[in-house]
């Protein structure tokens, strides 16, 4: 018995072993088989990016033959993939893919797109359009006048001025004025600002037609103020002090109010919408040529100069009216108020009209008489009956 059972002991201690070694061998097995999967997904990864890269690389210019050529393939490091990515997102925000698309097929300059003039124009300030602008003298009620404003800014170094040259501006680093050079060369004192003096300003007015929004519109983009003084020999000598860019301007004269009208007060608008929604009255002294020249370089002539500027005027206001394709109905319009037999015949007609109207009228007059009489006479006997039949009534001679 002790025998049968040391063997039964040893039986089972036989499969106990057998199973702990197949049990490990399961384990070491599926650890291999998860450490192959791992490397084939990160083998995978890897194959992955590089077509990414492959595809997204820039190939190089061809100076021969493909087939010559090895293939390249431009890597980009991670930081510089973070940077266009960044640039591509802040452009793309608040664009539509259309939108996007469109502005890639754009060409690459800017002229291209739109019809543009540059237009120079000096602004009377003793014109009451142009009054606003110098008066008043001394801020007063919220009221200020442009030069004070323009030129506080400037003493306080918050505004840049560029210096005037004759025939051409340069609104650039190289052409900055100093606030010492200008107080010193025009005698200014800080303390009295000469708004006094200063009536009459350049401004430079640029046009432009604008091809993917198809709008016509102007704006301004840099402005001069004038001092006229008393010369030496009698008459008034202006000095053109500086320019100044109206983009730089905006932010001092956004919120500083002036007058609308005399009639009524109340109303006031910024020193920006008188610019903006073209309130000023300035006339043409130049427009933007190869030679720089001004109007009365160009044309001497007294009568000449002024038909110059007269044809500019029309030709600015007539680009906006033929850039849209007129209706059927104006169309048809044009040529008929332009021909003369159409006047002449309009002028019959309404004679005729007037005519036709009148002897209507005569008739009408007659007939209202007549049938006035006819009313007056049915009235008399209508009251004649009444007064039988009360009569009547009163004596008892019928029934009421």
């Amino acid at each position: 018995m002790k025998k049968i059972l040391c063997l039964i002991l040893a039986s089972m201690m036989l499969v106990s072993v057998e199973a702990q070694v197949s049990v490990r061998r399961t384990s070491r097995k599926t650890e291999k088989t998860e450490k192959v999967d791992k490397t084939e997904k990160k083998d995978d990864k890897q194959t992955y990016k590089q077509k990414v890269e492959e595809k997204t690389a820039v190939a190089p210019v061809a100076t021969q033959p493909a087939a010559s050529q090895p293939a390249v393939v431009k890597k980009t490091s991670p930081e510089a993939k973070n940077k266009s990515a960044s640039r591509t997102q802040a452009n793309i925000e608040g664009m539509s893919l259309r939108r996007q698309l469109f502005e890639q097929n754009q060409p690459q300059s800017s002229y291209a797109n739109r019809w543009q003039r540059v237009i120079y124009r000096e602004l009377d300030l003793t014109k009451d359009v142009n009054a606003v602008l110098y008066y008043p003298e001394v801020p007063t009620d919220g009221l200020t006048n442009m030069f004070s404003v323009l030129f506080d800014a400037f003493v306080k170094g918050n505004l840049k001025a560029y210096e005037y040259i004759d025939g051409r501006e340069l609104l650039d680093e190289a052409h900055l004025v100093k606030v010492e050079d200008v107080l010193e060369t025009h005698d200014i004192d800080p303390s009295d600002v000469p708004c006094y003096q200063v009536l009459s300003y350049y401004i430079k007015e640029q046009w432009d037609f604008d091809r993917n929004t198809s709008q016509y519109q102007s704006h301004i983009v840099a402005l001069c103020p004038i001092l006229h003084r008393q010369g030496e020999f009698g008459g008034i000598t202006r000095y053109p002090l500086f320019w100044l860019s109206y983009d730089d301007l905006r932010p001092f004269i956004i919120d500083k109010l002036v007058m609308s009208s005399g009639i009524n007060t109340a109303v006031r608008y910024s020193l920006d919408d008188f610019f903006t929604l073209r309130k000023y009255d300035g006339e043409i002294y130049k427009v933007q040529n190869p030679r720089g020249l001004t109007l009365m370089q160009q044309y001497p002539d007294e009568a000449q100069f002024k038909a110059k500027r007269e044809e500019i005027e029309n030709e600015l206001q007539n680009f906006g009216k033929s850039v849209w394709v007129p209706q059927e109905k104006e169309q048809a319009a044009k040529p008929a108020a332009a021909s003369p037999s159409y006047a002449t015949s309009a002028f019959t007609g309404s004679a005729s009209a007037t005519s036709v109207s009148s002897s209507s009228s005569v008739s009408d007059t007659g007939t209202s008489v007549e049938k006035n009489k006819q009313t007056s006479e049915s009235e008399k006997r209508r009251s004649v009956r009444r007064n039988r039949r009360t009569k009547e009534v009163v004596q008892g001679n019928s029934l009421p």
